[in-house]
């Protein structure tokens, strides 16, 4: 199942994993510019792309994921997280590369550790 993923689905994707908007003054009160930041030290006038660098650098949590472990196949590529949460069971995301796959199943851990 190839799933498109829009700008709003990235969006939410980065701020629920504590990315914000900041805004801050230029020097010499030349006016104001906007960055994206988060706890890890990113900052920059853009969210990251969606690649398994920056996936497994702001995105994974080794502290609530045991295993993650991937396939691919004439349906697309797959990917399956075990947490320490959830013992025995995994969540689930696929897509058209790896990297969509990883997004799908880390908005799966997610919602799950919100609710």
């Amino acid at each position: 199942m190839d799933k498109k993923l829009t700008q709003e689905q990235i969006k939410e994707f980065w701020e629920g994993h504590g990315f914000q908007q900041v805004t801050k003054k230029e020097s010499y009160d030349i006016g104001y510019y906007t960055l994206w930041e988060n706890d890890a030290g990113y900052s920059q006038g853009k969210l990251p792309d969606i690649d398994l660098n920056n996936l497994f650098k702001y995105a994974v949590n080794w502290d609530e994921i045991e295993t993650i472990q991937f396939s691919c196949g004439d349906d697309g590529h797959h990917c399956w997280i075990y947490t320490k949460k959830l013992i025995g069971k995994s969540l689930y995301g696929n897509g058209a590369t790896d990297e969509d796959a990883l997004f799908w199943a880390l908005r799966q851990v997610k919602e799950g550790s919100d609710g």
